[in-house]
């Protein structure tokens, strides 16, 4: 049933179309309104209009503004509506839904309404990821039942995100209306680590990235052995870094005790480096002029615990109780046979 519209105005002049029109005496007329305007409620207002006087009422009238047509109750139930889903949305937003999730769980409506006003989270897209597992990165933003951002708890993802191994640092991107951008900074293979049987990847910070076979783990990565050498690695590594010659021919260095390094350079030379003063110890023994004889002989141990003495012996042989001290460097330097 189609409803339709029509003003009073239109009204009145189809029914002064359809009926003939009289002449009425103007006397009468007179009379006539006389008496109408005696009996008139006072409180009404009169819309009679002698025919002849229209024209002139109507052009000495002050000009009708035009009348707003006022806004429906359902209209504006659902602006409103409208809008303090956008505010919740907006607050979501900006407190990782931290502050309006206790509202959800209480109006679960909320979520439903916002999914259907296109504000929903449907698509996810993951960046910067190389060597992490994608399947542990989905799961650790726990999208099951996730049906908007309000659900979606940034926070607790991000603490299990860079909780994982390979990952440094995570961040939350929300591309408007329904998509969530994933774009984590991976950690970088600093060093090979050997601890027992246990060989791994570890970063600058020392962390254990993945376990790797020892027989594949990268040429390119210098190689530290022992317990809590990890945490220690790249300090030792950034102090040989000031004298290249030595780190040019650096092998792998080994923690001993979780206090000290044995570092093994090429051609079978062992520096006993002190529990301190590590930068001290390679300055000293880089400008022993008889230390690139050493290097052409090999297999030797040269001891620079004690502060501002070189102590050399051949590989194989400890110093002890009865030990009659470390060799000589001439005796060490002595041609064999």
């Amino acid at each position: 049933m189609q409803k339709v519209s029509i003003s009073t105005d239109e009204f009145g002049r189809a029914r002064e179309a359809q009926s003939p029109r009289l002449s009425v005496p103007d006397d009468l007329v007179s009379e006539r309104q006389q008496a109408y305007a005696g009996d008139a409620d006072p409180g009404l207002q009169d819309d009679y209009h002698h025919p002849d006087t229209a024209q002139d009422e109507e052009a000495s009238a002050p000009p009708k503004k035009a009348m707003r047509r006022p806004m429906s109750r359902l209209v504006r139930q659902r602006l409103i509506a409208a809008s303090l889903i956008l505010a919740i949305a907006g607050l979501a937003f900006l407190s990782d839904a931290g502050r309006v999730r206790s509202l959800m769980i209480k109006v679960p409506q909320i979520e439903d309404v916002i999914a259907l006003m296109g504000f929903g989270l449907d698509q996810v897209t993951v960046k910067g990821q190389r060597f992490a597992y994608p399947g542990d990165i989905f799961d650790a933003l726990d999208l099951e039942g996730t049906r908007s951002f309000i659900s979606f708890d940034a926070r607790a993802a991000r603490q299990k995100i860079e909780a994982m191994p390979w990952i440094a640092k995570v961040e939350f991107r929300r591309v408007y209306p329904n998509e969530l951008q994933v774009r984590v900074v991976e950690r970088k293979p600093f060093a090979v680590w050997k601890n027992g049987a246990e060989v791994s990847l570890i970063d600058e910070s020392g962390r254990a990235l993945t376990r790797v076979e020892d027989i594949s783990a990268p040429k390119d990565l210098p190689r530290f052995g022992g317990a809590g050498a990890a945490a220690a690695a790249h300090e030792l590594w950034s102090e040989l870094g000031q004298y290249p010659k030595l780190r040019n021919i650096f092998e792998r260095a080994d923690y001993v005790g979780k206090r000290r390094w044995d570092v093994r350079l090429a051609n079978g030379i062992v520096l006993q480096l002190p529990d301190s003063g590590i930068s001290q110890s390679f300055r000293q023994v880089s400008q022993w002029p008889g230390f690139q004889s050493l290097l052409v002989t090999g297999d030797a141990v040269v001891d620079l615990r004690a502060r501002g003495r070189i102590a050399v012996r051949a590989q194989g042989v400890g110093i002890g109780a009865t030990s009659s001290g470390p060799q000589s460097i001439a005796d060490l330097l002595k041609p064999a046979g």
